[in-house]
């Protein structure tokens, strides 16, 4: 039987089964890389979730303006109209 060993303070700041996963040999190592880029999900997800909101207001009778292509004095002008 092999002697015990301590872990030093890699192991102490990772994730315990990250750290497993690397000292176990029957555990075949992960490509570290992502497989796609976050920011194109991120921002996918962004568009999904404003749709849908805008759909529910819409839905509600809410008047809906997307300002998201409009420049940022545009954006400033349309808020303070809206809100006085």
């Amino acid at each position: 039987m092999d002697a015990p060993f301590t872990l030093g303070p890699y192991a102490a700041r990772n994730c315990p089964v990250r750290v497993q996963n690397r000292f176990d040999p029957t555990i075949p190592p992960v490509d570290e890389a992502p497989t796609v880029d976050p920011t194109s999900a991120t921002e996918t997800h962004r568009i999904v979730v404003l749709n849908e909101l805008a759909d529910h207001a819409r839905a509600k009778g809410f008047r809906v303006v997307d300002l998201r292509n409009c420049e940022r004095i545009e954006r400033l002008g349309a808020t303070q109209a809206a809100v006085a």
